[in-house]
C-alpha cells in the first residue's frame, strides 16, 4: 500500500515551516467556529457547547502563546 506524500508538493530545495503553537490555535479557533455554526444550524445544541468551548480554549491557547507563555 502507498503512502500519502507527506510534503503536498512542496518544492523540494525550499524548506517548509513548522507551523508555530498560535497558528495552530488560531487554526482551531477557526475551524470550530466553523464546526459550531453548522451544529446550531441542525440543532445540535450540545455538540454546539463543546465547540464553544474547544473555540474558547483555542482562544486562550492563540493568546497565551503570542504573549510569548507557550512555544
Amino acid at each position: 500500500m502507498n503512502r500519502p506524500p507527506t510534503d503536498f508538493g512542496a518544492h523540494p530545495l525550499i524548506p517548509v515551516p513548522e507551523p508555530s503553537s498560535t497558528d495552530i490555535a488560531q487554526y482551531i479557533e477557526q475551524i470550530t467556529l466553523e464546526l459550531y455554526h453548522l451544529a446550531r444550524h441542525k440543532q445540535l445544541d450540545l455538540l454546539a457547547y463543546f465547540l464553544t468551548m474547544a473555540n474558547m480554549e483555542a482562544q486562550e491557547q492563540a493568546r497565551s502563546s503570542q504573549d510569548g507563555f507557550r512555544d
